[in-house]
């Protein structure tokens, strides 16, 4: 079965999103994320019924996401649910990030191919 990951992301950063979208689902993962669910008002139960569902949420971390409201709240979630968080930085230095942020282990958005390579067949396991 192919491992299900959660993708976060600030709306802003849609191009950024889809090239590392591409890259998970040719490692043979099964990518969701907020932006393929309807907004109406259950929308916060229905990101973390996703993030149940997720083994891994990837979260790209930018100037741009760094204020989200909801990328926090995502973060957040799939930390309270024992989920693995794996942030992408893209332009964020390391020292900018939230001390939750800062205790995981970040990936730089150049090192985000070698990481593929290298949980490629966890990804299809």
């Amino acid at each position: 079965m192919a491992r299900r990951v959660f993708l976060s992301f600030s709306s802003k950063d849609k191009h950024v999103a889809h090239s590392v979208l591409k890259q998970l689902r040719e490692a043979g993962a099964e990518v969701t994320g907020a932006e393929r669910i309807a907004e109406r008002a259950e929308i916060k139960l229905q990101i973390a019924d996703a993030m149940r569902q997720s083994d891994e949420v990837i979260a790209i971390v930018s100037k741009n996401s760094a204020q989200s409201a909801w990328q926090n709240f995502e973060i957040g979630a799939a930390l309270a649910l024992g989920k693995k968080v794996t942030p992408i930085l893209v332009g964020a230095g390391i020292k900018k990030l939230s001390p939750v942020l800062r205790s995981l282990r970040a990936i730089d958005l150049a090192d985000f191919r070698e990481y593929i390579l290298s949980q490629s067949k966890r990804f299809q396991d």
